[in-house]
């Protein structure tokens, strides 16, 4: 290589071009050293993670050095990809549907390959993890994000005397008499918990039973061990063709403030993200993150 192009890459990149190359000559070393030295020193499992950390390390490199916006001599600011996203849960949606978002086939099969690696994603965030999912696809996946509780599998317990307990129950798909099977709970507040849920389009976590009226902190601290709650069966309100009856019909908004949404949207346009209503002023901080996991822009 040309001593004056190596040099006219900003130091970062040098630096890590140097990284990549050594890591390469070290695996070029172990293939080479491995049918001598045998499968005990180097197993299979082994080499291929190491393997794969290596190309992972690599496709950052290249990542940073083309789409980076450090200002480089030949460094270009990373092109932001415009994503088609719906809701959707990182640790099940297959590579059909990553596809389906925007990304590349190869992208959507590295995130598949993530996963079986046993990588789970347990928060919306975590999505950031995956390394071609910058800061600006992440604003355009975040309101979709939907990750179902993790199933915790019980130990068998066959061979001991079975006892009476509380059972566990999912908040979003409990009836009224199945919420009864809760200690302390009777016919009306199981009624008033089901109406509750149908007013709000279904509980985002377990906290909210406390809006419940009347059910007070005593009785919610016997009840949060025994109830989970699964946000994918949530429903949401699109803010692009929802109306005012539609909107103020929600706990958490008021007639003044679904008035507001709605001129917004006949003033400025369609909204582009949640975030949008943060420029209405009757929608404060606190109401904005109440009622953000409820709407949709589409």
């Amino acid at each position: 290589m040309d001593r004056k192009y190596f040099y006219s890459f900003t130091q970062s990149e040098r630096r890590g071009f140097v990284v990549l190359v050594v890591l390469l000559l070290l695996m070029a070393v172990l293939l080479f050293v491995k049918p001598f030295v045998g499968a005990d020193m180097v197993g299979e499992e082994n080499f291929s993670a190491f393997a794969d950390s290596v190309e992972l390390y690599g496709l950052h490199i290249v990542a940073d050095s083309i789409g980076g916006d450090k200002g480089g001599s030949y460094g270009k600011r990373r092109r932001v990809r415009r994503l088609k996203p719906f809701i959707f849960d990182p640790n099940t949606l297959d590579k059909e549907g990553w596809v389906a978002m925007g990304f590349s086939e190869k992208q959507a099969q590295a995130v598949v390959n993530y996963r079986k690696k046993g990588v789970h994603f347990d928060k919306k965030e975590d999505i950031k993890k995956i390394f071609f999912v910058g800061e600006e696809e992440y604003m355009q996946l975040e309101d979709y994000v939907c990750i179902a509780p993790k199933v915790v599998t019980k130990t068998d317990n066959s061979h001991r005397q079975p006892t009476k307990e509380t059972p566990m129950l999912e908040l979003n798909t409990a009836d009224s008499s199945g919420l009864q099977q809760l200690h302390g709970i009777g016919p009306v507040f199981s009624k008033r918990i089901v109406k509750y849920r149908n007013l709000l389009g279904g509980y985002c976590s377990k906290e909210q039973l406390m809006e419940v009226y009347g059910l007070e902190q005593e009785l919610y601290d016997k009840l949060k061990h025994h109830i989970v709650v699964d946000t994918s069966k949530v429903s949401k309100l699109n803010i692009n063709t929802a109306d005012v009856d539609d909107l103020k019909r929600h706990p958490y908004l008021d007639y003044y403030q679904a008035k507001a949404v709605v001129e917004y949207r006949q003033k400025i346009g369609a909204f582009n993200t949640i975030n949008d209503l943060r420029h209405i002023a009757l929608i404060d901080n606190n109401t904005f993150e109440k009622i953000k996991p409820y709407l949709s822009v589409q």
